[in-house]
């Protein structure tokens, strides 16, 4: 990331006569599952937005990263003009630009969203003339990786994930991949209910908010061709109020973004072992 973006820090400040330093400390850390890309758009969207906040005088850009608990951490702090309270807490709102009519003021707001897809928290600390640290938090893997599963017994699952946003189902695939399921994917309902026909799944997973056909539809077709497979709905639309009072009876589970990684393998595995045990 540093590199491709060099132009904004070094490159086109130094002709300006304007320096700045970068200080990497990044620990050793354990996996987390991120979308590389994405990932790496909204690291790239705090990083400029450090860059802007020193552009006029150059100065100091830290980026720490390190295990705290469950979660790793990374920080990326400038000792640039920084910001009162109430701008820093409007900072995530869309549009919302203190640099004029050049920014479209969406930087913040969707590194925000990016991060938070990949479950993980995305927060601001900043003091007026003092600078800005933005703090990423995100789940460390605590699934049995592939190393580890043959020294347990394990539970074999074909898994068939219909998910029309490409950053979840990546998150996914990788994450039933490390806990030794097979996932396929597919990318709307129409396609799904067709793989579905042909392929032999233990566990359907589909996202409710998708064109054309949405997760409920899905699910009610997936259970009128066999009655016995799960079926789980994924979502970040419905409240726990809503949840509890309108769950479709063709619907086993439901799940909210972003996503407790845990929790749905565990559940995996427990609709796995109710099958068999029927």
């Amino acid at each position: 990331m540093l590199e491709t973006t060099r132009f904004k820090w070094k490159d086109i400040p130094e002709k300006k006569g304007i320096n700045f330093k970068i200080k990497l400390n990044i620990q050793d850390i354990p996996p987390i599952l991120i979308y590389p890309s994405k990932f790496k758009e909204a690291l790239t969207n705090i990083l400029f937005n450090s860059i802007e906040a020193l552009e006029s005088e150059g100065g100091e850009i830290k980026i720490n990263g390190f295990q705290q608990g469950q979660e790793v951490v990374l920080q990326i702090q400038d000792d640039g003009i920084g910001m009162d309270k109430d701008t820093a807490k409007r900072s995530f709102e869309p549009y919302f630009t203190t640099k004029g009519h050049t920014h479209a003021g969406l930087g913040l707001n969707t590194a925000k969203k990016i991060i938070e897809q990949m479950g993980g928290k995305l927060r601001i600390d900043s003091l007026k003339g003092v600078g800005t640290i933005c703090h990423i938090t995100l789940p460390q893997i605590t699934t049995t990786l592939p190393s580890e599963v043959s020294k347990e017994k394990t539970i074999s699952a074909n898994i068939l994930l219909i998910e029309d946003d490409e950053l979840i189902s990546e998150l996914l695939s990788n994450a039933f991949n490390l806990a030794g399921f097979m996932v396929a994917v597919c990318h709307n309902g129409k396609q799904g209910i067709k793989e579905f026909k042909k392929g032999s799944y233990h566990i359907v997973i589909t996202d409710l908010g998708m064109p054309n056909m949405n997760g409920i539809n899905v699910a009610e077709k997936i259970k009128k061709i066999s009655p016995s497979t799960p079926v789980f709905l994924i979502t970040g639309w419905i409240t726990d109020k809503d949840l509890l009072k309108f769950k479709p009876v063709f619907v086993d589970e439901i799940l909210f973004k972003p996503f407790d990684l845990d929790r749905l393998i565990d559940l995996i595995k427990k609709y796995i072992k109710m099958r068999k045990n029927k």
